[in-house]
């Protein structure tokens, strides 16, 4: 049984260092462990603070014993909003969290669900097709909730829940509705985008249309291929859309966070002069 008491300081348990309760956290930082509890693993200050504001069902937080004080302050927070809330000794926080940015603090929390028919009711939706990074993926999908993107559609690649992929995203990861499908999913994908009266698009390096030329489909998917590959062949052949992106001198492409920054801004442009909504449910 796990033995807690209270700190005197903050009024919060203090978990042991030897506490059965740590597998736990350190079962969140894989990809089984995430799938088979449905929870991921969140850390720092800013990344918990998102958390919070976006009402995400934080379960836990553990907080290290010396931490910056912003760090209890958000632990309160925290408290007050449901969350168990305990202390730790700081040199076993450290070992625990994926990275060296944790600030002392660490959190719980159950992934967000939803469909892929909730997705598609927003305008324009990304698609990350085979996006194997997991900092390229939570770019991407920051970027794509700033471009007042209405949802994602992730074909494998990267674990969105990696904690590489939400310190990217920013927040995005808890405010954009995302699904995750397989590769073999990716036809039943292409089907419902038609239906839903979607227009796939995509950037190709050479021979597209000039993307600041070519008319956007009034309903947007645009799919990003992965690093390596890039769009898969059965995109390619779907897509109603191939733009390429003018480049000054003898600049050969973009990086494919950069290529979707300037298309995603580049349609969002088009729909604000024409007075248009985006975001979820446009």
């Amino acid at each position: 049984m796990t033995r807690l008491h209270l700190s005197s300081g903050s009024g919060f348990p203090v978990l042991g260092r030897h506490s059965p309760r740590l597998r736990r956290l350190r079962e969140l930082d894989t990809p089984a462990g995430r799938s088979r509890t449905g929870r991921f693993l969140l850390e720092g200050v800013r990344v918990l603070a998102e958390a919070l504001e976006a009402g995400l069902d934080l379960e836990w937080l553990v907080v290290a014993q010396g931490a910056p004080e912003e760090a209890f302050n958000l632990a309160g927070r925290a408290a007050r909003a449901g969350a168990e809330v305990c202390l730790l000794d700081a040199e076993v926080i450290e070992r625990l969290a994926p990275t060296r940015t944790s600030q002392g603090l660490l959190g719980v929390a159950r992934m967000p669900s939803t469909d892929l028919q909730h997705v598609l009711q927003g305008n324009p939706v990304v698609i990350l097709e085979g996006i194997q990074d997991p900092g390229n993926t939570g770019t991407l999908l920051r970027t794509a909730r700033a471009a007042g993107a209405g949802g994602a559609v992730l074909v494998g690649g990267a674990d969105p829940f990696n904690s590489r992929a939400v310190r990217a995203a920013s927040g995005a990861t808890f405010r954009l509705p995302l699904v995750r499908l397989n590769p073999e999913q990716a036809p039943m994908l292409l089907q419902a985008l038609d239906q839903a009266g979607f227009g796939l698009a995509c950037a190709e390096a050479h021979d597209g249309q000039d993307l600041y030329q070519a008319p956007f489909p009034t309903r947007m998917a645009l799919v990003l291929g992965g690093e390596v590959r890039g769009v898969s062949e059965a995109c390619r052949r779907a897509a109603v859309a191939r733009w390429t992106i003018p480049l000054a001198g003898d600049c050969e492409s973009l990086n494919v966070a950069a290529a979707a920054a300037v298309i995603l801004f580049e349609a969002r442009r088009r729909r604000l002069q024409a007075g248009g909504r985006e975001g979820p449910g446009a």
